[in-house]
C-alpha cells in the first residue's frame, strides 16, 4: 500500500513561527491516502491547519499524544480518496514552537469510506532498551489494514530507534520515527519501537488504516 514518503525535522531548537512543510518527490495519486504525523515543542496548541494548499486535512484525534512536562506533543491528520496533483504538506501554528517534524506518507487501496480503524496514543517515562520497549498501547483492529507508529523523544536526542517486530522503519531519524506493516488478522496490536537510550522518554502513536 506504501506509495512514497517524505520526513522532515528539526531538533536543532530552531524557533518557528507560521507553518513547515514536506515536500513529497512526485505529484500525489487522485483516489489515494495521504497520512501525515506532526509533533512539536513549545506550545500545547495543536496545528490551527494542516493542508497541501488547496486541501485541509483531518486530525485524528485519538492519535494526539502529550509529554506535557516535557513539553513535547504529536498528532496526525489524513486527507482520504485525494484528488491528485499536489505534494506539498504544510502544518501551521498560531504561535511559535520548536523542536518540531513532520511525517507525509501515501497509500493506495485505503477505504475511501471510513479509512481509519482504530488510534491512540501513549507517553512513557524512560522506558528502558528492551526490544519493543516503546509502545502506543493496545488498540483493537476490526478489519485488515495498514498499522502506522510514530514515536518522538521527548528529553535529550540520544539513543538509535529501530522499528518493533514486523514493522519496517521508514526514516531515517532517530527522534521523531516511522514505521508501517499491513496486518491481514483482526484483534489487539500496538505501534512499538526499540530504543539503546537509558534516559529518553517517548511519545509513541498508533493508526490504523482499513484496507479496501
Amino acid at each position: 500500500p506504501l506509495v512514497q514518503k517524505m520526513h522532515w525535522e528539526d531538533y536543532s531548537g530552531t524557533g518557528y513561527t507560521g507553518g513547515v512543510s514536506a515536500t513529497l518527490t512526485k505529484n500525489i495519486t487522485a483516489g489515494n491516502f495521504v497520512l501525515v504525523y506532526v509533533a512539536w515543542s513549545s506550545t500545547s496548541s495543536k496545528p490551527t491547519q494542516v493542508t497541501d494548499g488547496t486541501n485541509v486535512f483531518t486530525e485524528i484525534a485519538a492519535a494526539y499524544g502529550t509529554d506535557v512536562g516535557n513539553n513535547q506533543y504529536q498528532t496526525a491528520y489524513y486527507y482520504s480518496n485525494h484528488p491528485g496533483g499536489t505534494a506539498s504538506v504544510s502544518a501551521t501554528w498560531a504561535g511559535s514552537r520548536n523542536y518540531t517534524g513532520m511525517q507525509v506518507v501515501e497509500y493506495q487501496r485505503i477505504d475511501n469510506t471510513a479509512p481509519i480503524n482504530v488510534a491512540g496514543a501513549q507517553q512513557q517515562n524512560t522506558p528502558g532498551t528492551a526490544v519493543n520497549a516503546l509502545s502506543s498501547g493496545s488498540v483493537s483492529m476490526t478489519a485488515a489494514g495498514v498499522v502506522t507508529g510514530f514515536t518522538q523523544a521527548t528529553v535529550d536526542l540520544s539513543g538509535i530507534v529501530t522499528a518493533g517486530s514486523g514493522f519496517t522503519k521508514q526514516n531515517t531519524s532517530d527522534f521523531t520515527v516511522f514505521e508501517d506493516k499491513t496486518e491481514n488478522t483482526t484483534g489487539t496490536t500496538s505501534a512499538t519501537f526499540t530504543t539503546t537510550s537509558t534516559s529518553n522518554s517517548y511519545v509513541t502513536s498508533i493508526v490504523v488504516l482499513k484496507l479496501k
